[in-house]
């Protein structure tokens, strides 16, 4: 063991709800293994799928099958000490389940791809594009981290330099399980299109049709060569080999987008639906009984777009997500008193604030201190410091707009202390703080410059909206609102 933070991930599979949740989880738990102890807890896993997960976490749990869930919480958190991150991958991980966990301090993640149930996470992960937040019931300082930026990937999955050379060849992969035997449904339509390309068919260990699909094989026109079990190294070399696919519109999905190629989708699920619509209505990939696409020009755009969508950058921007959430409870929230006089005064005229501000002017010492005590003394103003070992990392103001219930934020992070994500930190202890006393704000309002766009980053993380762009002082700037109440 090690005094590393620990993240514990929750997620099940069988042939019965299919492999996805487990397969997402330990492409995070691996880009996370370097910097984090990750164990990984599931009920009844075949012995295949065992050995996938220790590929992946460090440490595999082995949990007593439950028939109630929220017992197997309840039960669950007397091992746990509230330091620990947890990440539930499931539907059945409902709300009830999720108050167990926060009411013994953990801080929880969230990894969903349907938002149909209430959260009370502090991050939800949902790697689908094109989802809104606005989707989501959360608590007010949820953090979201949406889209392909967040792509739930393996490490062998990376862009390949091959594509021109691909063989004629269609990889068809449904997924782990393919419960319902899509992949022979797919074949089929691929004999009756006469298809003359070989068919490379990929089933996962917890497939269940195997003597049919044999089969068919064995009597199909088809070029047909099944793969069993294969390896993560293998699946990724297999798909830059292939000019073409066939997959669900889930991480397989995204998985051969990163390596590049001809994408066609067959939704197998009902929670596949806002992934197939993104992927289908940017044109990054085709619905499966358009194969072969021959307009050129829609070909050249998804090709792109794949590199547009899919960088290969998600590990570090995981651990940076995730280190700034274990470093949280090292942080507090204080007033302002009159001895933060001088630090807040060499913060507000620290350069890259004063660029930020919309008056970008110096303040002087004499006109800071007569604008401290005034802001000390006024009911419409509240400042608070953010500490880390009783040192003052970061300030947040919030002035009451008068008879609006609008509180206008302004804060700011010592220099020595950017780059951690304490912007996110400072402004979700704020909300954190309103929503445990009594206060008359409604709605809380940022200003942003148009250029500044880490601050952008951060209240759109919260679940702030844009407003319509504003000139302030000539200057063009982002309008951001959020409502308190929910």
């Amino acid at each position: 063991m090690s005094d590393r933070t620990k993240i514990f991930f929750r997620a099940d599979g069988s042939s019965q709800i299919g492999l996805g949740h487990v397969v997402r989880s330990c492409a995070l738990a691996q880009m996370l293994s370097e910097n984090f102890e990750c164990h990984f807890f599931i009920q009844s896993p075949s012995d295949s799928l065992q050995k996938l997960i220790e590929q992946y976490c460090q440490y595999l749990h082995i949990l007593p099958p439950a028939t109630n869930i929220v017992e197997e919480a309840q039960t669950w958190v007397k091992e746990l000490d509230g330091s620990e991150i947890i990440v539930l991958d499931g539907y059945h991980f409902m709300p009830p389940y999720q108050q167990v966990i926060k009411a013994n301090g953990n801080k929880l993640v969230c990894i969903d791809d349907i938002h149909t149930s209430p959260f009370l996470a502090d991050v939800i992960i949902n790697h689908a594009g094109g989802i809104c937040k606005s989707a989501y019931q959360a608590t007010p300082s949820t953090c979201f981290y949406l889209g392909t930026d967040y792509v739930l990937l393996r490490p062998a999955f990376k862009p390949a330099n091959n594509n021109a050379d691909r063989k004629e060849a269609v990889l068809i992969c449904l997924g782990g399980a393919d419960t319902h035997n899509m992949t022979l449904s797919v074949l089929k339509m691929l004999e009756s299109k006469k298809v003359q390309q070989t068919c490379f068919v990929v089933l996962g260990s917890a497939f269940s049709h195997k003597e049919a699909l044999l089969i068919y094989a064995a009597k199909s026109s088809l070029d047909i060569h099944i793969r069993e079990n294969l390896s993560e190294e293998d699946l990724a070399a297999l798909m830059q080999t292939c000019k073409y696919a066939i997959c669900p519109p889930s991480t397989i999905s995204y998985e051969y987008l990163t390596v590049g190629g001809e994408l066609y989708l067959v939704q197998i699920a009902d929670n596949q639906k806002h992934v197939y619509a993104f992927l289908t209505q940017t044109g990054l990939a085709f619905d499966g009984k358009d194969i072969f696409v021959d307009d050129q020009q829609k070909l050249l755009l998804s090709h792109k777009l794949q590199a547009k969508y899919f960088d290969n950058r998600s590990k570090e921007r995981f651990i940076r997500l995730f280190s700034r959430l274990a470093e949280e409870k090292y942080y507090q929230l204080r007033a302002a008193a009159t001895a933060d006089k001088d630090v807040l005064f060499n913060w507000v005229n620290e350069e890259e604030v004063r660029k930020n501000s919309l008056n970008s002017n110096p303040v002087s010492y004499d006109v800071h201190i007569q604008w401290f005590q005034k802001k000390l003394e006024a009911k419409d103003t509240k400042i608070f410091l953010m500490e880390k070992d009783q040192v003052p990392v970061g300030q947040i103001r919030i002035d009451l707009e008068e008879n609006s219930g609008t509180a206008l934020i302004d804060y700011s992070i010592d220099k020595a202390f950017r780059g951690k994500g304490l912007g996110l930190t400072i402004i979700r202890s704020l909300i954190i703080h309103l929503g445990g006393i009594e206060h008359n704000i409604k709605y809380l309002k940022a200003v942003v410059k148009k250029e500044n766009t880490p601050s952008a980053q951060v209240f759109e993380i919260l679940n702030f909206e844009r407003q319509e762009e504003q000139d302030f002082n000539g200057q063009a700037c982002n309008v951001y609102t959020f409502k308190l109440s929910v």
